[in-house]
């Protein structure tokens, strides 16, 4: 047997859509609406799946567009030499984090938990293995330059991180002087 609904889930698809203009009226960004009328929707959508209602009124709402393109604009390829120079005058370490960003491609977290143990040499190329977002283990070839500047923050060092002292708001902090110094007119930051 059906039970009677709360009021809290009677509504119709004009209120869904109502809701939907108060928040673009509020100025609210269109990935904001979208995540909030995906909220919207699963609600209502559990609710069909559990009986409590039969027909979900956020079915036919539009969602907004999104953009997904970036546009960020990256570095070209000299404010990346320009970066690694300011970094390899910095010292070691900075220019082996500044290679694994610039060269290879590594976020800031993959980099400084990189481990000395997890570096090696695959059919003649080095390679580290390293954990992405979502905890996905994967083998990344080493540019040469990279290589070389990962031995020389090693050193003789066999097992532990490879960049010590690594703490993500003094890294942060170095790439922003180091691309202070790379570009005066500060046009860079770590995340883009």
């Amino acid at each position: 047997m059906r039970r009677t609904p709360p009021r809290a889930v009677l509504c119709a698809a004009t209120d869904i859509e109502s809701f939907a203009r108060h928040l673009e009226v509020r100025g609210r960004a269109r990935a904001t609406i979208a995540r909030r009328l995906g909220t919207v929707t699963g609600f209502y959508r559990y609710a069909v799946e559990e009986g409590v209602i039969e027909h979900s009124p956020a079915v036919h709402v539009r969602k907004p567009r999104l953009d997904y393109e970036s546009h960020a604009v990256g570095l070209d390829r000299n404010e990346v030499g320009a970066l690694l120079v300011a970094a390899g005058l910095a010292g070691a370490r900075d220019h082996a984090l500044v290679s694994l960003l610039c060269l290879n491609g590594l976020r800031v977290s993959e980099a400084i938990g990189a481990d000395v143990e997890r570096l090696a040499l695959e059919r003649g190329h080095r390679t580290l293995t390293i954990t992405r977002k979502g905890a996905k283990v994967v083998t990344v070839p080493l540019a040469p330059r990279t290589a070389r500047a990962l031995d020389l923050a090693v050193g003789e060092r066999c097992e532990g991180p490879i960049l010590l002292g690594a703490l993500a708001p003094a890294w942060i902090a170095m790439l922003r002087r180091a691309s202070c110094v790379a570009w005066p007119a500060g046009r860079a930051s770590p995340s883009g």
